[in-house]
């Protein structure tokens, strides 16, 4: 993951950001409701065949994506396969949850960052092929194909025992 910087603009400080893209990496993620971290499940996990969340949410049925009908009915089951994946996993070690909608935190002030207010930063700060490209790509902010790790913070596989 490529390391950057980023500075919040409730508190003016300064950390370190890394992202991934999710769907290269085989993860789904999650961002803690209370205090940001992002929590990453393998889609491979023995946690996940176990939970049959593909069989339940996804396979056996014929989408054409192509249709927004479809397309509508395939996110929407995404949507609620995220959902009970969430409710598998630990809570936070902070005492939040895990959630589809949660978003990042400043990690020294806590406070929400909004993706509109850090998008160009992070577009200057991240190398990429061309300029603003998670402007232009993710059009669902921090809830679309790559996630983000701030100072470090995340959590791998964190299912309930």
């Amino acid at each position: 993951m490529p390391e950057k910087i980023l500075h919040c603009y409730h508190c003016n400080s300064s950390f370190n950001f890394e992202f991934a893209h999710a769907g290269f990496g085989d993860e789904i993620f999650f961002y803690c409701d209370q205090c940001g971290i992002v929590a990453t499940v393998d889609t491979y996990s023995e946690e996940m065949s176990k939970g049959r969340f593909y069989e339940k949410y996804i396979l056996g049925r014929k989408y054409n994506t192509h249709r927004k009908q479809d397309l509508a009915i395939f996110e929407e089951n995404i949507k609620k396969m995220k959902i009970a994946i969430s409710k598998g996993l630990q809570p936070c070690s902070c005492g939040g949850k895990f959630t589809i909608d949660a978003i990042p935190r400043c990690p020294v002030c806590n406070k929400e960052l909004e993706w509109d207010k850090v998008v160009d930063e992070i577009d200057s700060n991240s190398d990429s092929v061309t300029p603003r490209y998670f402007k232009k790509i993710l059009k669902k902010g921090w809830h679309d194909i790559y996630y983000f790790v701030f100072n470090g913070r995340q959590i791998r596989n964190n299912w309930k025992k």
